[in-house]
């Protein structure tokens, strides 16, 4: 089952023969939106169209007041540290509006459907929204390993490098996941009637019959079973959490071993590069479940999807704070070049 969806996925242990039939026939979209039995299951998903259903309690609070509060906070120090970014400072500026824009997709997700925010022009967005957030937490996470890389390789050889080609090759990699990714669900407009008919009238939303409602649908694509292996599978888990996680742990060990080296010299160590890649890895414990589970075609609830939500956003709010903590970048420069001479 699709952890971050709740849908039930190629090869799922659960599935029955008789839908991955109806899958392997269902060759284009109006054969998908025919299908009673695809139908029920895209809307059925929380995730997928939350205005269809009512949040728990605890969904309530963490959707509606402690994600919003967090980016609030977020965006704030977000917006200092362009002002007064560290070293380096370009990538500093870049991963810091990355960032907020991250940070304000993750807030309009993430509002529950009793705020009365759902107009139908916002949930046919929600589709294009949710990939954009693939792509930019893509780009936030590379960003993120070349700022940490860089004030490394200064902590350990006190040489400068050029970061233009990583830049790119992060952008690039952000798109590889982001354009995919917007071919895997469309929207569709439904009656109230058609709705109840779907869900056998298990709604926990009130929907007038005669009313028009949008709801988001799945494609062809996503019911793939060649796309759902090596896309989502493969690539994505290879890209959000593989590269990233062990690169910071080589990072975290490398700086480990060298700030003991400079305490035995009495010399100051960058905290950046072991405080940054502990706070990724500490927030991305739950994202990273959610990915294993998956492996383990085990789903995963809608209240342990929002909490995963909410330590990304924890992750990106709290970055900033950890630059105070940084070495000023004007006693950087001065530290390279004593060095060079």
């Amino acid at each position: 089952m699709n952890t971050e969806t709740g849908q039930l996925m190629p090869g799922d242990i659960n599935m029955t023969e008789s839908y991955d039939m109806t899958v392997n026939k269902t060759e284009d979209w109006e054969d998908i939106l025919g299908n009673q039995s695809l139908a029920s299951r895209d809307l059925e998903d929380q995730i997928l169209n939350p205005h269809l259903h009512q949040l728990s309690q605890v969904e309530w609070w963490i959707g509606g007041t402690v994600i919003p509060s967090v980016v609030g906070l977020g965006l704030l120090v977000n917006l200092r540290s362009l002002v007064q970014p560290v070293y380096p400072r370009s990538i500093t500026r870049l991963l810091s509006l990355t960032d907020m824009f991250l940070l304000s997709l993750i807030c309009l997700m993430s509002l529950p459907p009793d705020l009365q925010v759902y107009p139908d022009v916002y949930i046919s967005s929600l589709s294009y929204i949710r990939h954009a957030l693939q792509g930019f937490q893509t780009l936030s996470t590379y960003l993120l390993i070349i700022l940490v890389s860089l004030r490394f390789l200064r902590v350990a050889d006190n040489m400068q490098y050029d970061m233009n080609k990583s830049v790119l090759c992060a952008v690039l990699l952000s798109l590889a996941i982001f354009i995919p990714s917007l071919y895997t669900t469309d929207i569709q407009d439904m009656s109230g009637s058609e709705i109840y008919d779907v869900l056998q009238n298990n709604v926990t939303q009130r929907l007038e019959e005669n009313g028009t409602y949008v709801v988001v649908r799945r494609t062809y694509l996503d019911h793939s079973v060649a796309f759902y292996s090596y896309f989502i599978m493969l690539f994505k888990f290879l890209v959000l959490q593989v590269t990233p996680v062990w690169i910071f742990l080589i990072i975290i060990v490398s700086t480990w071993k060298r700030r003991k080296w400079n305490n035995r010299r009495r010399r100051d160590t960058d905290p950046l590069p072991l405080t940054l890649p502990l706070l990724y890895i500490l927030c991305n414990v739950v994202e990273l479940t959610i990915f294993c589970r998956r492996i383990l075609l085990e789903s995963s609830p809608p209240l342990l999807i929002r909490v995963s939500t909410l330590t990304l956003c924890i992750l990106y709010a709290v970055k900033p704070v950890l630059y105070a903590l940084a070495r000023p970048t004007d006693q950087i420069w001065r530290d390279m070049k004593q060095d060079r001479k």
